[in-house]
C-alpha cells in the first residue's frame, strides 16, 4: 500500500509538474503570438507606407510630365518670339520682292515654304500641345530659331542687294550694247 501511495503521490507530482510545464509553454506561446502580431502590424504598416510613397511619387511624375505640355505665358511673350514673327514677315516681303524681280523663280518659292515651317515650329513651341518640353528648353529653341532667322535675314538682304546690283549691271550692259549697235548701225 505504501508503494501504491508512493506511486499515486509521484503520479500526482508528475502531473503537477507536467501541468506547470504546459502552463509555462502556453504563456510562452501567448507571448510569441503577441510578438508575432506586433511584427505583422509593423510589416503591414510598412507595406502601406511604401505603397503611399510609391503612389505619391507616381503622382509627382504624372504632374511633372503634364506640366511639360503646358506653356508658361512668359514663353509666349518672349521678345525673341515676337522677333521671329517680325523677321519672318520681313523675310517673306524680301522674298516676294525678289520673286517679283526674278519672275517667279522656283528656288525662291521653295525658300518661302521653308520659312513657313519656322512659324509652325514657333506655334508648336508656344502653345499647349503634345510637345513635352520644359519652359527652359522651349525658350532655348525659340532663341535658336530667332538667331538662325536673323542670320538668314542678313544673308537674304546681301543676296537681294547683290541681285539688284547684278540686275543693274545687266541693264547697263544691255544699254551699252544697244548704244554700240546703234552707233555702228548694227
Amino acid at each position: 500500500m505504501i508503494y501504491v501511495l508512493f506511486l499515486l503521490a509521484s503520479a500526482a507530482g508528475a502531473r503537477a509538474q507536467t501541468t506547470q510545464v504546459m502552463l509555462q509553454q502556453i504563456a510562452a506561446l501567448q507571448d510569441y503570438i503577441s510578438i508575432a502580431g506586433q511584427g505583422y502590424r509593423i510589416a503591414e504598416d510598412g507595406i502601406h507606407l511604401v505603397s503611399d510613397i510609391k503612389n505619391k511619387e507616381f503622382d509627382l511624375h504624372t504632374l511633372f510630365f503634364a506640366s511639360l505640355q503646358t506653356v508658361d505665358p512668359a514663353i509666349k511673350d518672349m521678345p525673341s518670339a515676337a522677333g521671329i514673327l517680325s523677321l519672318q514677315a520681313a523675310i517673306l516681303n524680301l522674298l516676294s520682292l525678289a520673286d517679283n524681280r526674278s519672275r517667279g523663280s522656283p528656288e525662291l518659292q521653295a525658300a518661302t515654304t521653308g520659312y513657313a515651317n519656322n512659324i509652325s515650329t514657333l506655334l508648336l513651341l508656344t502653345s499647349n500641345s503634345d510637345l513635352k518640353m520644359t519652359d527652359g528648353e522651349r525658350a532655348t529653341c525659340i532663341e535658336a530659331i530667332h538667331a538662325a532667322l536673323a542670320k538668314e535675314y542678313a544673308a537674304l538682304i546681301d543676296f537681294v542687294n547683290t541681285t539688284d546690283i547684278l540686275a543693274a549691271d545687266r541693264l547697263r550692259a544691255v544699254a551699252s550694247i544697244q548704244y554700240i549697235n546703234k552707233l555702228y548701225g548694227l
